[in-house]
């Protein structure tokens, strides 16, 4: 079994190893973030700049894009810049009431038809359905779906 001192002496020799390695790998996976924009640091004073541009211009596509990628920066910046939530719309009145159909009565139920004379059987003639076609008839092809082959 090893001894207290050559346990902390490996755990020592992984940490060193790590930390000499963590740069050179962290650039491998996250690529050079000075060349990306989006991994890099930026000043406040240049968010601030950026966002008072699109809110000057009413660039709401940036705007509502901006505060979907990162809500609470979002609100920071407009916190900073003094943008207040717009006031809720006030209503305009109740809307007109819709018209209403009359109410119908139930239509009457069909008169009973003997099924077979003198057998004193009573039936209910059938009822027209909607139109079928032929078995003979070919069905319509269906649409073709995107992407479905």
């Amino acid at each position: 079994m090893p001894k207290q001192h050559e346990l902390l002496q490996l755990q020592d020799a992984i940490t060193q190893e790590v930390n000499g390695d963590a740069a050179a790998i962290a650039e491998q996976v996250f690529g050079k973030t000075a060349e990306q924009p989006d991994m890099a640091s930026v000043p406040n004073e240049r968010l601030d700049a950026i966002y008072r541009r699109a809110f000057q211009t009413g660039d709401r596509k940036f705007l509502q894009a901006e505060a979907q990628r990162d809500p609470r920066q979002f609100m920071q910046v407009a916190k900073r810049l003094g943008v207040q939530k717009a006031p809720p719309a006030s209503p305009q009145g109740p809307l007109p009431a819709a018209p209403q159909a009359p109410i119908l009565p139930a239509p009457p139920a069909p008169a009973p038809v003997p099924l077979l004379p003198g057998a004193g059987a009573v039936g209910v003639p059938p009822v027209a359905g909607p139109p079928s076609l032929p078995p003979s008839a070919p069905a319509a092809p269906l649409p073709a779906l995107p992407g479905v082959i």
